[in-house]
């Protein structure tokens, strides 16, 4: 098992909320791309997530919150593939282990679709940051070991029209 660290910026440069709707940020998926040596899929876990407003633009002149959520992906979309980085040295992995054995990619370009209902979901204000880590491991967010279905982080506001920051660390199983 090993941990990596995924983040909106980068691959490309984050895109805009678009008032009244959820984009997604970032979405971590199952591979069966010979990513593994018995070329089958993997499940995963996040194990942290952080949020916040992007490095660019000013907040909005009306105070309003931004909507993070966490979405079961059901398809993938289309978005930008994104390098991970791992967490622990890469001397620290086993000789038989991948980079990592799931799909990372941020900046959606085509929407992927979610199951109904969210896994994670924070409200917060727009100048408001937080980091959330898993207390144990059934807190940890689960995707199956089924290629193309994963986790999305997705952002919304009513009124907010910039970038948001997004990050979070998983384990491959």
């Amino acid at each position: 098992m090993s941990r990596w660290h995924l983040e909106n910026f980068q691959a490309a440069t984050p895109s805009n909320i678009t008032p009244g709707s959820y984009t997604t940020q970032m979405a971590t998926w199952a591979s069966t791309v010979g990513l593994t040596p018995s070329g089958t899929s993997r499940r995963g876990r996040v194990v942290a997530v952080q949020v916040g407003p992007g490095f660019t633009g000013q907040p909005n002149a009306t105070d309003c919150s931004i909507i993070y959520r966490i979405g079961r992906q059901t398809s993938s979309g289309t978005l930008t593939q994104s390098s991970v980085f791992p967490v622990l040295q890469a001397s620290s992995l086993q000789a038989n282990e991948s980079p990592t054995c799931a799909n990372n990619a941020v900046v959606a370009t085509i929407e992927p679709s979610y199951a109904t209902g969210n896994v994670w979901m924070r409200p917060l204000n727009q100048r408001a940051s937080m980091q959330w880590v898993a207390q144990d491991v059934d807190a940890m967010l689960q995707w199956p070991a089924f290629s193309g279905l994963g986790l999305g982080l997705l952002a919304g506001s009513s009124i907010y029209a910039n970038t948001v920051y997004t990050s979070w660390e998983y384990d491959d199983l």
